[in-house]
Protein backbone atom coordinates (compact mmCIF):
# COMPACT_ATOMS: atom_id res chain seq x y z
CA UNK A 1 0.00 0.00 0.00
CA UNK A 2 3.03 2.45 0.89
CA UNK A 3 4.39 1.99 -2.88
CA UNK A 4 1.12 3.24 -4.41
CA UNK A 5 0.32 6.14 -1.27
CA UNK A 6 4.48 7.34 -2.75
CA UNK A 7 2.69 8.94 -5.72
CA UNK A 8 -0.16 10.42 -3.84
CA UNK A 9 -0.04 14.41 -3.77
CA UNK A 10 1.68 16.27 -0.35
CA UNK A 11 -1.25 15.83 1.86
CA UNK A 12 -3.82 14.97 -0.22
CA UNK A 13 -4.80 12.09 2.09
CA UNK A 14 -4.42 11.21 6.12
CA UNK A 15 -3.30 7.90 6.80
CA UNK A 16 -4.22 6.71 10.04
CA UNK A 17 -2.07 3.81 11.19
CA UNK A 18 -1.96 1.76 14.71
CA UNK A 19 2.31 2.17 13.66
CA UNK A 20 4.71 4.00 13.93
CA UNK A 21 4.73 6.58 11.08
CA UNK A 22 5.63 5.00 7.40
CA UNK A 23 8.54 5.80 5.26
CA UNK A 24 9.21 4.38 1.62
CA UNK A 25 12.55 2.36 1.92
CA UNK A 26 13.43 4.11 -1.61
CA UNK A 27 15.58 7.04 -0.69
CA UNK A 28 14.04 6.44 2.72
CA UNK A 29 11.44 9.48 1.83
CA UNK A 30 8.97 10.45 3.93
CA UNK A 31 5.52 9.75 2.64
CA UNK A 32 4.14 13.29 2.18
CA UNK A 33 1.26 12.36 4.02
CA UNK A 34 0.06 13.72 7.31
CA UNK A 35 -0.41 10.58 9.48
CA UNK A 36 -1.93 10.22 12.97
CA UNK A 37 -2.29 6.97 15.41
CA UNK A 38 -5.04 6.32 17.85
CA UNK A 39 -4.27 5.37 21.28
CA UNK A 40 -5.77 2.04 21.29
CA UNK A 41 -3.21 -0.17 19.78
CA UNK A 42 -5.05 -3.39 21.66
CA UNK A 43 -3.73 -6.64 20.68
CA UNK A 44 -6.52 -9.85 18.74
CA UNK A 45 -10.50 -9.57 19.04
CA UNK A 46 -10.20 -7.37 21.95
CA UNK A 47 -9.98 -4.23 19.38
CA UNK A 48 -13.42 -4.64 17.76
CA UNK A 49 -14.64 -3.72 21.39
CA UNK A 50 -12.88 -0.32 20.90
CA UNK A 51 -14.21 0.42 17.45
CA UNK A 52 -16.49 3.18 18.85
CA UNK A 53 -13.26 4.56 20.91
CA UNK A 54 -11.73 4.55 17.99
CA UNK A 55 -13.88 6.45 15.69
CA UNK A 56 -14.16 8.80 18.08
CA UNK A 57 -10.11 9.80 18.38
CA UNK A 58 -9.80 9.65 15.05
CA UNK A 59 -12.70 11.85 14.52
CA UNK A 60 -11.72 14.10 17.38
CA UNK A 61 -8.32 14.77 15.38
CA UNK A 62 -9.73 15.27 12.27
CA UNK A 63 -11.96 18.09 13.44
CA UNK A 64 -8.78 19.42 15.47
CA UNK A 65 -6.52 19.81 12.40
CA UNK A 66 -9.71 20.81 10.16
CA UNK A 67 -8.92 18.60 7.56
CA UNK A 68 -11.73 18.15 4.91
CA UNK A 69 -12.70 14.49 4.02
CA UNK A 70 -14.25 13.89 1.27
CA UNK A 71 -13.75 9.87 1.04
CA UNK A 72 -12.43 6.59 3.31
CA UNK A 73 -10.49 3.78 1.53
CA UNK A 74 -10.43 1.57 4.85
CA UNK A 75 -7.41 -1.72 4.09
CA UNK A 76 -8.16 -4.98 5.04
CA UNK A 77 -6.72 -7.34 6.95
CA UNK A 78 -7.98 -5.42 9.99
CA UNK A 79 -11.60 -6.03 10.98
CA UNK A 80 -11.62 -3.25 13.83
CA UNK A 81 -10.45 -0.90 10.67
CA UNK A 82 -12.80 -1.94 8.73
CA UNK A 83 -15.37 -1.39 11.39
CA UNK A 84 -14.29 2.20 12.06
CA UNK A 85 -14.09 2.66 8.35
CA UNK A 86 -18.01 2.14 8.06
CA UNK A 87 -18.72 3.98 11.17
CA UNK A 88 -16.62 7.25 9.97
CA UNK A 89 -17.65 7.51 6.87
CA UNK A 90 -21.43 7.03 8.48
CA UNK A 91 -20.66 9.91 10.98
CA UNK A 92 -18.96 11.74 8.23
CA UNK A 93 -21.34 11.27 5.26
CA UNK A 94 -18.58 10.20 2.27
CA UNK A 95 -18.18 7.33 0.24
CA UNK A 96 -16.69 4.79 1.24
CA UNK A 97 -13.62 2.52 -0.73
CA UNK A 98 -12.71 -0.90 0.59
CA UNK A 99 -9.13 -2.13 -0.59
CA UNK A 100 -8.80 -6.22 0.36
CA UNK A 101 -5.16 -7.51 1.00
CA UNK A 102 -6.97 -10.43 2.37
CA UNK A 103 -10.30 -12.64 2.33
CA UNK A 104 -12.41 -11.49 5.52
CA UNK A 105 -14.60 -14.52 6.41
CA UNK A 106 -11.93 -17.13 5.58
CA UNK A 107 -9.23 -15.41 7.53
CA UNK A 108 -11.13 -15.86 10.92
CA UNK A 109 -10.62 -19.27 12.22
CA UNK A 110 -12.76 -19.73 15.38
CA UNK A 111 -16.90 -20.30 14.82
CA UNK A 112 -17.33 -17.03 16.79
CA UNK A 113 -15.02 -15.33 14.49
CA UNK A 114 -16.04 -16.41 11.42
CA UNK A 115 -19.70 -15.34 12.59
CA UNK A 116 -18.45 -12.01 13.51
CA UNK A 117 -16.36 -11.84 10.09
CA UNK A 118 -19.71 -12.49 7.88
CA UNK A 119 -20.88 -9.59 9.78
CA UNK A 120 -18.58 -7.49 8.85
CA UNK A 121 -18.31 -9.07 5.25
CA UNK A 122 -21.81 -7.89 4.65
CA UNK A 123 -21.66 -4.67 5.99
CA UNK A 124 -18.30 -3.80 3.84
CA UNK A 125 -19.57 -4.80 0.73
CA UNK A 126 -23.26 -3.04 1.83
CA UNK A 127 -21.58 -0.08 2.44
CA UNK A 128 -18.84 0.55 0.44
CA UNK A 129 -18.77 2.64 -2.98
CA UNK A 130 -16.27 0.37 -4.36
CA UNK A 131 -14.59 -2.79 -3.17
CA UNK A 132 -10.92 -3.74 -4.29
CA UNK A 133 -9.43 -7.01 -4.29
CA UNK A 134 -5.54 -7.08 -4.37
CA UNK A 135 -5.35 -9.90 -7.26
CA UNK A 136 -7.59 -11.07 -9.97
CA UNK A 137 -7.37 -14.59 -7.91
CA UNK A 138 -9.22 -12.67 -4.86
CA UNK A 139 -11.69 -11.08 -7.25
CA UNK A 140 -12.58 -14.49 -8.77
CA UNK A 141 -13.44 -15.65 -5.63
CA UNK A 142 -15.30 -13.10 -4.21
CA UNK A 143 -17.68 -13.52 -7.64
CA UNK A 144 -18.38 -16.87 -7.06
CA UNK A 145 -19.59 -15.47 -3.07
CA UNK A 146 -22.14 -13.29 -5.36
CA UNK A 147 -20.33 -10.26 -4.43
CA UNK A 148 -18.41 -7.55 -6.36
CA UNK A 149 -14.82 -6.32 -6.51
CA UNK A 150 -12.78 -4.55 -8.77
CA UNK A 151 -8.82 -5.94 -9.14
CA UNK A 152 -6.17 -3.16 -7.82
CA UNK A 153 -2.96 -5.25 -8.37
CA UNK A 154 -0.41 -4.95 -5.67
CA UNK A 155 2.01 -2.06 -6.98
CA UNK A 156 5.62 -2.73 -8.01
CA UNK A 157 7.91 0.79 -9.05
CA UNK A 158 9.73 -0.31 -12.81
CA UNK A 159 11.91 1.70 -12.55
CA UNK A 160 13.86 -0.95 -10.13
CA UNK A 161 13.79 -3.67 -12.98
CA UNK A 162 17.06 -5.59 -13.63
CA UNK A 163 18.39 -6.27 -17.42
CA UNK A 164 20.40 -9.21 -17.44
CA UNK A 165 21.35 -11.42 -20.28
CA UNK A 166 18.99 -13.89 -20.73
CA UNK A 167 21.99 -16.32 -21.65
CA UNK A 168 23.63 -18.34 -18.75
CA UNK A 169 26.75 -16.39 -17.48
CA UNK A 170 28.25 -18.55 -14.85
CA UNK A 171 30.33 -22.88 -15.17
CA UNK A 172 27.69 -23.75 -12.62
CA UNK A 173 24.07 -23.24 -12.68
CA UNK A 174 22.78 -20.48 -9.82
CA UNK A 175 19.36 -21.18 -8.57
CA UNK A 176 17.97 -18.37 -6.13
CA UNK A 177 15.39 -17.53 -3.18
CA UNK A 178 14.09 -14.63 -1.64
CA UNK A 179 11.84 -14.48 1.53
CA UNK A 180 11.33 -16.01 4.48
CA UNK A 181 11.34 -19.58 5.30
CA UNK A 182 8.06 -20.78 7.55
CA UNK A 183 6.26 -24.27 8.77
CA UNK A 184 4.82 -24.31 5.21
CA UNK A 185 7.43 -24.09 2.63
CA UNK A 186 9.95 -25.47 4.79
CA UNK A 187 9.22 -28.85 3.14
CA UNK A 188 9.58 -27.40 -0.17
CA UNK A 189 13.14 -26.02 0.56
CA UNK A 190 14.39 -29.55 2.15
CA UNK A 191 13.20 -31.06 -1.42
CA UNK A 192 14.91 -27.92 -3.46
CA UNK A 193 18.48 -28.97 -1.44
CA UNK A 194 17.53 -32.21 -2.31
CA UNK A 195 17.34 -31.42 -6.02
CA UNK A 196 21.20 -30.74 -6.15
CA UNK A 197 22.19 -34.50 -6.32
CA UNK A 198 19.15 -35.34 -8.61
CA UNK A 199 20.34 -32.62 -11.56
CA UNK A 200 23.17 -33.65 -13.47
CA UNK A 201 26.25 -31.26 -12.96
CA UNK A 202 24.17 -30.04 -10.14
CA UNK A 203 23.09 -26.51 -8.79
CA UNK A 204 24.13 -23.85 -6.00
CA UNK A 205 21.40 -22.05 -3.99
CA UNK A 206 21.77 -18.26 -3.03
CA UNK A 207 19.53 -17.46 -0.65
CA UNK A 208 18.37 -13.69 0.82
CA UNK A 209 16.52 -14.11 3.83
CA UNK A 210 16.16 -12.80 7.16
CA UNK A 211 18.30 -13.71 9.90
CA UNK A 212 15.63 -16.13 11.73
CA UNK A 213 14.88 -18.05 8.61
CA UNK A 214 18.72 -18.46 8.42
CA UNK A 215 18.61 -20.09 12.15
CA UNK A 216 15.59 -22.13 10.53
CA UNK A 217 17.07 -23.58 7.87
CA UNK A 218 20.29 -24.30 9.80
CA UNK A 219 17.64 -26.37 12.59
CA UNK A 220 16.41 -28.27 8.97
CA UNK A 221 20.20 -29.79 8.19
CA UNK A 222 20.14 -27.80 5.16
CA UNK A 223 21.86 -24.77 5.79
CA UNK A 224 25.10 -26.05 5.00
CA UNK A 225 24.39 -27.18 1.16
CA UNK A 226 23.23 -23.48 0.72
CA UNK A 227 26.24 -21.55 -1.51
CA UNK A 228 25.25 -18.36 0.12
CA UNK A 229 22.19 -17.36 2.55
CA UNK A 230 22.76 -13.34 3.24
CA UNK A 231 20.49 -11.44 5.40
CA UNK A 232 18.06 -8.98 3.60
CA UNK A 233 20.25 -5.89 2.69
CA UNK A 234 18.37 -2.88 0.91
CA UNK A 235 15.71 -3.77 -2.09
CA UNK A 236 18.22 -3.18 -4.59
CA UNK A 237 20.84 -5.68 -2.95
CA UNK A 238 18.35 -8.75 -2.93
CA UNK A 239 17.44 -7.32 -6.70
CA UNK A 240 21.24 -8.00 -7.48
CA UNK A 241 21.27 -11.61 -5.53
CA UNK A 242 18.39 -12.44 -7.79
CA UNK A 243 18.83 -11.49 -11.28
CA UNK A 244 22.52 -12.52 -10.25
CA UNK A 245 21.25 -15.93 -10.61
CA UNK A 246 20.26 -18.00 -13.50
CA UNK A 247 16.55 -19.43 -12.36
CA UNK A 248 14.76 -18.64 -9.22
CA UNK A 249 12.94 -20.75 -7.66
CA UNK A 250 9.23 -19.70 -5.45
CA UNK A 251 8.20 -22.39 -2.99
CA UNK A 252 4.63 -22.43 -2.01
CA UNK A 253 3.29 -25.57 0.00
CA UNK A 254 1.45 -28.77 -0.23
CA UNK A 255 -0.17 -28.87 3.12
CA UNK A 256 -2.51 -25.76 3.57
CA UNK A 257 -5.94 -26.71 3.75
CA UNK A 258 -6.69 -23.13 5.29
CA UNK A 259 -9.42 -21.97 2.17
CA UNK A 260 -7.65 -18.55 2.55
CA UNK A 261 -4.53 -19.83 1.10
CA UNK A 262 -5.50 -21.75 -1.25
CA UNK A 263 -8.00 -18.65 -2.95
CA UNK A 264 -6.58 -15.36 -2.35
CA UNK A 265 -3.09 -16.04 -1.08
CA UNK A 266 -0.16 -13.60 -2.87
CA UNK A 267 3.10 -14.00 -2.48
CA UNK A 268 4.30 -10.53 -2.52
CA UNK A 269 7.86 -11.23 -3.53
CA UNK A 270 7.29 -12.79 -7.27
CA UNK A 271 7.33 -9.16 -7.72
CA UNK A 272 11.14 -8.79 -6.95
CA UNK A 273 11.09 -12.28 -9.02
CA UNK A 274 9.58 -10.09 -11.49
CA UNK A 275 11.98 -7.31 -11.49
CA UNK A 276 14.98 -9.67 -11.46
CA UNK A 277 14.04 -10.80 -14.60
CA UNK A 278 15.51 -14.14 -14.64
CA UNK A 279 13.23 -17.23 -15.12
CA UNK A 280 11.34 -17.91 -12.53
CA UNK A 281 10.03 -21.91 -11.17
CA UNK A 282 6.59 -21.62 -8.60
CA UNK A 283 6.62 -24.94 -6.77
CA UNK A 284 3.26 -25.96 -5.03
CA UNK A 285 -0.12 -27.42 -4.79
CA UNK A 286 -2.25 -27.35 -8.22
CA UNK A 287 -4.99 -26.02 -5.44
CA UNK A 288 -3.35 -22.63 -4.96
CA UNK A 289 -5.34 -20.04 -7.08
CA UNK A 290 -2.00 -18.28 -7.24
CA UNK A 291 -0.20 -21.29 -8.81
CA UNK A 292 -2.95 -21.58 -11.57
CA UNK A 293 -2.78 -18.02 -11.93
CA UNK A 294 0.90 -18.17 -12.28
CA UNK A 295 0.95 -20.73 -14.71
CA UNK A 296 -1.96 -19.09 -16.85
CA UNK A 297 -0.03 -16.22 -16.81
CA UNK A 298 3.33 -17.73 -18.12
CA UNK A 299 5.95 -15.98 -16.11
CA UNK A 300 6.47 -19.44 -14.41
CA UNK A 301 7.53 -22.47 -15.00
CA UNK A 302 4.95 -24.32 -12.85
CA UNK A 303 5.47 -27.61 -11.07
CA UNK A 304 2.51 -28.88 -8.88
CA UNK A 305 3.77 -32.55 -8.92
CA UNK A 306 5.55 -32.88 -5.23
CA UNK A 307 9.11 -34.80 -5.34
CA UNK A 308 12.84 -33.53 -6.06
CA UNK A 309 13.00 -35.57 -8.37
CA UNK A 310 10.06 -32.54 -10.23
CA UNK A 311 12.59 -30.05 -9.20
CA UNK A 312 15.41 -31.38 -10.91
CA UNK A 313 13.17 -31.80 -14.22
CA UNK A 314 12.03 -28.84 -14.09
CA UNK A 315 15.15 -26.75 -13.33
CA UNK A 316 16.82 -28.96 -16.07
CA UNK A 317 14.39 -27.72 -18.49
CA UNK A 318 14.28 -24.19 -17.86
CA UNK A 319 18.48 -24.79 -18.18
CA UNK A 320 18.64 -26.32 -20.85
CA UNK A 321 15.78 -24.28 -23.41
CA UNK A 322 16.98 -20.55 -24.25
CA UNK A 323 13.23 -20.35 -25.81
CA UNK A 324 11.47 -21.08 -22.31
CA UNK A 325 13.77 -18.69 -20.52
CA UNK A 326 12.73 -16.11 -22.68
CA UNK A 327 9.08 -16.64 -22.79
CA UNK A 328 9.44 -16.80 -18.75
CA UNK A 329 11.22 -13.68 -18.35
CA UNK A 330 9.19 -11.70 -21.04
CA UNK A 331 5.70 -12.85 -19.44
CA UNK A 332 7.37 -11.26 -16.57
CA UNK A 333 7.62 -8.23 -18.37
CA UNK A 334 4.24 -8.02 -19.01
CA UNK A 335 3.02 -8.42 -15.41
CA UNK A 336 5.49 -5.43 -14.11
CA UNK A 337 3.66 -3.73 -16.72
CA UNK A 338 0.39 -5.03 -15.27
CA UNK A 339 1.73 -3.97 -11.61
CA UNK A 340 3.32 -0.73 -12.05
CA UNK A 341 2.11 1.55 -9.46
CA UNK A 342 2.19 4.37 -10.72
CA UNK A 343 -0.52 3.64 -13.27
CA UNK A 344 -2.57 2.09 -10.48
CA UNK A 345 -2.01 4.61 -8.17
CA UNK A 346 -3.71 7.29 -10.46
CA UNK A 347 -6.46 4.68 -10.98
CA UNK A 348 -7.28 5.14 -7.44
CA UNK A 349 -6.60 8.70 -7.14
CA UNK A 350 -9.49 8.71 -9.62
CA UNK A 351 -11.62 6.94 -7.64
CA UNK A 352 -11.37 8.96 -4.30
CA UNK A 353 -10.92 11.87 -6.60
CA UNK A 354 -7.86 12.92 -5.72
CA UNK A 355 -6.31 15.36 -8.24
Amino acid sequence: MFELLRHFPPDSAMLVTLGDSPSTSRDDRQLRLRTIKPATNFAGAFRLFLVPLTAFLILHRLRSTKVQINNILGIFPSPDFLLVSILLSKLLRVKLFVYLHDCIEETATLPVEKQISRIIEYLTFRCSAKVYSISDCMNEYYQSKGFRTETLPHGIDSSSIRHPSIERRSALLKVGFAGMIYATNEDAIKELVAAKNLLKGGFELHFATTQWSIGRLRDMGVLQEIETAHTYGSRDEVLDLLADCDILFLPMSFMSKHRKDLVSIFPTKVTDYWLAQRPIIVYGSPDYAFTRRANEDGYAKVVTQRGSEYIARAIEEVRDSFVLRDSLVRASQKMILKHESKSIARKLMDDLEII
